[in-house]
């Protein structure tokens, strides 16, 4: 049973580590887009003048 929990505790770690690298690459995938759309509106807003 404590071999078990050891293993267990090491994949919920690993589990972790994943799920913060990938909220991390989501962070920058959302700022690009944000930073994407201000470029497209200012684009917009100089043709449009």
């Amino acid at each position: 049973a404590l071999n078990a929990m050891g293993s267990l505790t090491k994949a919920l770690d690993q589990l972790n580590k994943i799920r913060g690298r990938l909220g991390a690459a989501q962070n920058r995938f959302v700022r690009a887009l944000n930073n994407q759309n201000t470029s497209i509106e200012g684009l917009t807003r100089a043709v449009s003048t």
